[in-house]
């Protein structure tokens, strides 16, 4: 037997450390309110006591308790931040009733519908005492658009309208869309709105990414051929642009349980995560500079295709690897 092969391989996986104490306070964050700044500070604190352990071999024993507490109060206060509250049974339990809102959009789900109305999740920028809602709360819209308004509504448009605003209905189905709407925060739903008016612009990135994105349809409907709905299919599977299906494909893909193609999720991010590392490499960039390089390209794609929720965390994990 070789030598070498007695001889115990150690193996580093430094990330798993984070593993509990992530899951340790994002439980307790949905339980109990976080107090930020003192959890952040004890943290900061925790993490220097870990760092001066570190260099002493007679107190390495107390490393591993210490950095487990300050990834714990740190993500304590990451989830006080990051998960979304709901509202006392009581508050939605009010009836409906009209309030006229200020909101940001942050995700469009139908940009324009062939009766002018716009679709998505938005973030309250001003509401009324008696709307039952506060500043930086989500909601769920569904509003008219205003005739002069001839553009599609993108995230970071600010948006001004009156309406119906109701509690989302109960129900006890976990995958329906109701469920993933209250898990995205969004406790309330606006409709029946009068047409709303545009009472900001999204920032120049947003709009930069916006241009892009139309730029990249537009590439991938290059050379097609007419009134194929095959071609569809590209900037749908590519660029998340789901509305570019018609209906047939959409039911068919549904059928076959396939639909998952046309959300950006972990399967786009590794291809273009992929092909942006072979890239460099072909260039022969240093693997040291490679990351500066690629992970901002990456997430500037994940930006175009509109930032969905998939696509951040898988190009969090592809920014991990």
């Amino acid at each position: 037997m070789p030598a070498s092969s007695s001889r115990s391989i150690s193996t580093h996986a430094p990330a798993l450390f984070l593993l509990p104490g992530m899951i340790i306070g994002l439980l307790v964050a949905k339980q109990f309110q976080a107090p930020l700044l003192p959890a952040l500070s004890a943290a900061g604190l925790l993490a220097l006591l870990c760092l001066t352990i570190s260099q002493r071999e007679r107190l390495r024993r107390l490393w591993l308790p210490s950095f487990m507490l300050a990834s714990s109060l740190a993500f304590w206060a990451y989830g006080e931040l990051r998960l979304p509250g709901s509202p006392s049974h009581d508050t939605l339990a009010l009836p409906a009733r009209e309030a006229p809102l200020e909101f940001e959009v942050l995700r469009v789900i139908q940009p324009r519908s062939p009766f002018d109305n716009a679709i998505g999740i938005g973030r309250i920028i001003d509401a009324p005492i008696l709307s039952r809602l506060r500043s930086e709360d989500k909601i769920y819209f569904r509003v008219k658009l205003a005739p002069e308004f001839t553009e599609q509504i993108t995230r970071g448009h600010k948006i001004k309208a009156s309406g119906i605003l109701r509690p989302m209905p109960q129900t006890e189905n976990s995958d329906s869309f109701e469920s993933y709407l209250k898990a995205q925060g969004a406790h309330y739903q606006f409709t029946r709105t009068t047409p709303a008016t545009i009472s900001g612009e999204p920032s120049p990135f947003q709009q930069f990414c916006q241009r892009m994105h139309h730029r990249f349809l537009d590439t991938l409907h290059l050379g097609a051929p007419e009134n194929n709905p095959v071609v569809n299919i590209y900037p749908a599977m590519l660029l998340g642009h789901k509305a570019e299906l018609n209906s047939d494909q959409s039911e068919r893909f549904r059928t076959t349980g396939t639909m998952h193609f046309f959300a950006i999720s972990g399967l786009h991010i590794g291809v273009i995560a992929t092909v942006i590392a072979q890239a460099l490499l072909l260039f022969r960039v240093p693997r040291r500079l490679g990351p500066w390089i690629g992970l901002p390209l990456l997430y500037l794609y994940v930006e175009i295709t509109g930032a969905a929720p998939s696509a951040v965390r898988a190009f969090l994990m592809a920014a991990c690897v």
